[in-house]
C-alpha cells in the first residue's frame, strides 16, 4: 500500500503545469547538457514518465543520437530523466523533399519572456488535452530560430 505523500507526490509530478517546468528546466540547459552541434539539430518537447522525446531534425542525427544515448541520459539522470526517445521532426508535405536550408535551422533556449508568454497563453485555456498541445506548440515556435 502506498503512503498518501507518496501518491501525492506522483500526482504532482505528472500534473501538466509541473511537467512543463521540468521540460523547461531541461531546455534551459539543453546546449550546455548536450553540447551546441546536438543541440542545433534536437530539442526536447516533452516529458512522459520519465521519458524525454526529443526531436531530431534528421535520420542521420537520430542514428547519431541513438549512440550518444546512454551518455545523455546519464547526464540527465538529476532531473527525472530514465530514457530517451528520438522522433524525427515532422514537417510540412512529409515525403517531399526537403530544402537544404533545412539543416541549417537552430534551436534556442527559451527566454523567461518566453516562457512567461506561453504559461499566460496556457491560462486561457480550460480543456488540458488542448491546453497541453498548445503549450507544446508554443515552446516549439518559440525555441526554433533559422539562420541565414
Amino acid at each position: 500500500m502506498k503512503k498518501a505523500g507518496s501518491i501525492l507526490s506522483d500526482v504532482i509530478r505528472e500534473h501538466p503545469l509541473a511537467k512543463l517546468k521540468a521540460l523547461a528546466r531541461l531546455r534551459a540547459a539543453w546546449t550546455e547538457t548536450v553540447g551546441e552541434a546536438v543541440a542545433a539539430h534536437a530539442l526536447p518537447v516533452d516529458l512522459r514518465e520519465g521519458t524525454l522525446i526529443v526531436e531530431v531534425d534528421g535520420s542521420v542525427w537520430m542514428q547519431q543520437l541513438s549512440f550518444l544515448k546512454p551518455q545523455m541520459v546519464a547526464r540527465l539522470k538529476g532531473q527525472d530523466v530514465t530514457d530517451i526517445r528520438f522522433v524525427l521532426r515532422r514537417t510540412p508535405g512529409a515525403g517531399a523533399k526537403r530544402p537544404a536550408t533545412r539543416t541549417s535551422s537552430k534551436w534556442v533556449t527559451l527566454k523567461p519572456q518566453d516562457e512567461a508568454f506561453i504559461e499566460t497563453c496556457g491560462a486561457t485555456v480550460d480543456d488540458p488535452e488542448l491546453k497541453e498541445h498548445i503549450l507544446r506548440l508554443l515552446q516549439t515556435a518559440l525555441s526554433r530560430r533559422k539562420s541565414g
